[in-house]
Order: structure tokens, then C-alpha cells, then sequence
């Protein structure tokens, strides 16, 4: 039985939203993917993930749009007590703190994954020209955990229609803003537009 989801005095249904259809081999280091409205995953629900690898041995991604109100100080005690952007990378090794940054071969070790933006390198080296002011949220955003994939489960997520696959500029990346998914989405026309009003949990509807 098809169920339908009731916004205003629109009708919508699960199928009739899902009119596009994604290339998975599309998928790089650099790809951004927004998920459907209909996620029952808390993690991923309405969520904006770049792709930082991509390979025959798996997929790994952070959530950008998930920030957390803490500064890294707060839970690194030896790193600077300044702004940072912070957001929940994933459920994948929830004690672990990743970052992606615009610093390039300044951070020794780093992985440029899309034009002028890179994913890790020496965090010591790091903490050293955030201490010196060289360094701020413009340049460099933070992650606890990540976003895992095992070989060919994220395309068998994008075939049955889960991710839309997007590119966004560096600086829209590394900002914090929570309702990074509506403005995304926002800009796929007029096919997408019943995505925004598909509430959290539709069966709050």
C-alpha cells in the first residue's frame, strides 16, 4: 500500500518524489551527497556528506551539517581556546576527531580531496598556526567520527535512490550552517521542491 504524505494541501507519495535517478559511478574524493527526506537514520536524517575517499576498499565521508556549540578546547585539552567549526562527522568512532581544511602542503601529510580543499594531515602542525592566529574557522572545519561505507554499499544506496550527488564551494563546506541541507536542496529546481516539506519524522504529519 502506498503511503502518502500530507503537506498543507499537497499529497505527496514516497515514489513520486524520487523522480531522478544518480550515476554511482559519479561518486569521488570531493562528491557531496544529500540524502532524502525520508531517512529513518537519526545519523544521516536530512544530512549533507562529503566524500573525502573512494576506492575499491570502501567509501569515507563526514556530515557537514550536523555542529555541535563546543569548542575543540573542550574536549582536546591541549588545543587552542578558539572559535572552530565542529559538526558530527558520523557513527563511525565517535572518540576520534578528524578535520578538512584550505591550508594545503602547510599541514605536512594532508590529502587534497576536491581543488583547494584537503582532509587530515599533522594535527600538531596544525595546533601550531591555530595557536600563532594563522589559522581560524574560515580555513579549517572539524569532525568527531565519520561517515563509513564498505566496498559497494554506497552504490547500492545511490541505486535505490537515498543520495543526490552535488558539489558545493570550499567556504560553503567549512561553514557550520544547520540548514545546510534546505539550501542545497533549494537549488535542484522545482522537482525537489516537496523534499523541503517533508517534516523530520512524517508521521508527525
Amino acid at each position: 500500500m502506498l503511503t502518502l504524505w500530507k503537506t498543507q494541501t499537497v499529497m505527496y507519495s514516497k515514489t513520486n518524489i524520487f523522480s531522478f535517478k544518480e550515476d554511482p559511478s559519479k561518486i569521488k574524493a570531493g562528491s557531496v551527497l544529500v540524502s532524502e527526506p525520508f531517512s529513518r537514520d537519526p545519523h544521516f536524517s536530512k544530512s549533507v556528506v562529503l566524500i573525502t575517499e573512494h576506492n575499491d576498499k570502501g567509501t569515507v565521508g563526514f556530515i557537514l551539517n550536523k555542529p555541535v556549540k563546543m569548542a575543540l578546547s573542550d574536549i582536546m585539552k591541549n588545543f587552542p581556546n578558539t572559535d572552530t567549526n565542529i559538526s558530527i562527522g558520523g557513527p563511525v568512532e565517535t572518540n576520534s576527531v578528524h578535520f578538512i581544511h584550505t591550508l594545503g602542503q602547510q599541514i605536512e601529510g594532508t590529502k587534497e580531496v576536491n581543488d583547494g580543499l584537503f582532509w587530515g594531515g599533522n594535527f600538531k602542525k596544525l595546533q601550531q598556526l591555530v595557536s600563532l592566529g594563522l589559522v581560524d574557522q574560515r580555513h579549517v572545519k572539524f569532525f568527531i567520527g565519520y561517515a563509513g561505507w564498505k566496498p559497494k554499499q554506497l552504490e547500492t544506496e545511490i541505486d535505490n535512490n537515498y543520495w543526490k550527488i552535488t558539489n558545493l564551494q570550499n567556504t560553503e563546506i567549512l561553514d557550520n550552517d544547520p540548514r545546510m541541507w534546505y539550501n542545497t536542496v533549494s537549488r535542484f529546481g522545482e522537482a525537489f521542491k516537496p523534499w523541503l516539506n517533508v517534516p523530520e519524522n512524517p508521521a508527525w504529519n
